[in-house]
């Protein structure tokens, strides 16, 4: 049968392929013969299709918006820091004008780095972070030991600290810090803390994520309750502690300054979570740079004022002195 007599048929799409005979399946006028197709063997399209499936990357589902991004983020950079890291700058530095001024430096260093940012979590789409950059820019090699010290070294690190604030504050509730059993006790809690999370997250992460939203919750209103304390001692006119000179008592140190540097940058980490969820984010384009820089704001003005009213409600010489000084 010809080709036009398949059409003048109304035969719909003729599967129709050039006058050869690869695979043996085409009939001298270049049709199909369905006789000689083996059935469940896949064409030769079809195959090339399925290796290209099989060797595209795997794309994460782009579900959030601006103030998911955000509200991640300051969920995720409010932590141990603003709770133990006030009274170690003012410790330091010696005064409220320069520990607040070590504040704001290191958040302007951080919105620095949010910038830079900015332009890499445009360049790059995909979630990973620092992972993507580093292989973009060193290779394989280079990025898979960059996992492994953020996963062994970094991340233990900042678990230990977080874990080890967390048991001081408690402990602090039923016990002196002058007790000879506080340190063990601390670091007995610390590790409970760890344990119990890890058990839970391993059980289920829906509970998991159920115990992290309560936890932020609570954060977020201890900090809360702080600030609204340190607008009730202004209000009240209770302002004895901030009514003097800011920068008096100034250590001219720049080695303590560089601890105190660390103690505030340690409190602002965090906000790059964004750069690692980049490809879940709808419109990364125009939604990273925004969320990056909107969160570090937030952050800024949190702290400043957070820093504002330990030093209302406290003397320096308390903060200088005083670990948990949020209890």
């Amino acid at each position: 049968m010809t080709r036009g007599s398949i059409i003048s048929l109304g035969i719909a799409n003729p599967v129709f392929r050039p006058n050869t005979d690869e695979e043996g399946v085409f009939d001298n006028d270049g049709f199909v013969d369905h006789e000689k197709v083996e059935i469940g063997v896949p064409s030769v399209q079809e195959k090339s299709e399925a290796d290209t499936a099989s060797t595209a990357p795997t794309e994460l589902k782009a579900s959030l918006n601006l103030g998911h991004a955000v509200s991640l983020a300051v969920g995720q950079t409010i932590g141990s820091g603003i709770f133990v890291s006030p009274n170690d700058v003012v410790k330091q530095v010696g005064s409220i004008g320069m520990s607040l001024t070590i504040w704001l430096i290191s958040g302007t260093l951080s919105m620095c780095g949010a910038l830079t940012f900015c332009e890499l979590g445009t360049m790059f789409k995909r979630s990973g972070g620092e992972y993507q950059y580093i292989k973009a820019a060193y290779g394989k090699l280079a990025s898979f030991l960059y996992l492994w010290v953020c996963g062994v070294i970094r991340n233990g690190m900042g678990c230990a600290a977080i874990s080890l604030t967390f048991a001081h504050y408690f402990m602090d509730l039923f016990m002196d810090e002058d007790d000879p059993g506080f340190v063990i006790a601390k670091k007995s809690a610390a590790t409970a803390a760890i344990v119990i999370i890890i058990a839970v997250n391993v059980w289920s992460t829906k509970i998991g994520l159920w115990m992290q939203n309560i936890f932020t919750v609570l954060k977020l209103g201890a900090l809360s309750v702080l600030i609204i304390m340190g607008i009730y001692f202004i209000c009240a006119g209770k302002t004895q502690n901030i009514n003097k000179n800011w920068f008096e008592g100034t250590t001219i140190d720049f080695p303590k300054w560089t601890n105190a540097f660390f103690a505030s940058l340690w409190a602002y980490s965090g906000w790059n979570c964004i750069n690692m969820m980049s490809g879940e984010i709808k419109n990364s384009t125009k939604t990273v740079p925004r969320a990056l820089v909107i969160t570090n704001v937030i952050m800024i003005s949190i702290y400043l004022v957070a820093n504002i009213a330990y030093h209302t409600i406290l003397p320096i010489k308390v903060l200088r002195n005083e670990r948990a000084i949020a209890v």
